[in-house]
């Protein structure tokens, strides 16, 4: 009980989520475009040249979203605390935490399968890749249904933003349809800092209601 009120403290929501973001965007910070080539064979010679850097890029990439979804569970225990639906909060952190782990799964994949294919061993990498990339959408597709779903109970909330839950709403559903049926537009849906873009946007909303009760408090 102790340790969800605790956790559940808006500003340790929000400083939770925005880590999340933050270091996933380290990671991207260290991507370099030499790993997105025309051609595998390309891809991975770059990989073979810049290993340490595609290590890191991983690790930080893979980790960030796994920070977002303990900021997830936190808000869903502050919204516990606050009243509010915690049905759709707990549904939604959970979705969550199911595309953080599978997208985790494949930057695990990408550090150890791509880097053995770079270093000579590509023989089946194609089939690999694609299915990396499936794992990729996976999280994508299930952090925009977490979207929709925490945005509707922020609008659900005595406690909550109706801003917030009607541009949330508006971004999932937006970015979740333009993944499933995007023609044409595939990579841009596919771009993964779109998963976090909702817990950024959360993470602020929650800084600035602490502040407003800081002054009122004062």
């Amino acid at each position: 009980m102790i340790l969800q009120q605790q956790t559940s403290r808006p500003q340790r929501v929000a400083a939770m989520l925005a880590a999340g973001y933050v270091v996933f965007w380290i990671g991207a910070a260290l991507w370099s475009l030499d790993f997105q080539q025309d051609s595998l064979a390309e891809t991975l010679r770059s990989v073979a040249d810049q290993k340490f850097r595609w290590a890191w890029t991983n690790v930080f990439m893979g980790a960030g979203p796994l920070i977002t979804a303990v900021g997830y569970r936190w808000w869903s225990d502050y919204q516990a605390q606050q009243g509010g639906t915690t049905a759709t909060s707990s549904i939604g952190a959970m979705l969550y935490t199911t595309g953080a782990v599978l997208w985790m799964a494949e930057m695990a994949l990408r550090l150890s399968v791509t880097v053995t294919a770079a270093n000579g061993a590509s023989a089946g990498y194609a089939a690999f890749d694609q299915l990396a990339n499936g794992l990729g959408a996976a999280y994508l597709f299930l952090s925009h249904a977490a979207t929709v779903i925490i945005a509707f109970g922020l609008l659900r909330s005595p406690s909550g933003s109706r801003v917030v839950g009607v541009i949330g709403l508006g971004l999932g559903a937006f970015l979740g349809i333009g993944l499933a049926i995007g023609p044409g537009y595939k990579q841009v849906f596919m771009a993964p800092f779109l998963g976090g873009l909702f817990s950024a946007l959360l993470a602020g909303y929650l800084f600035v209601q602490h502040r407003r009760s800081l002054k009122a408090a004062a």
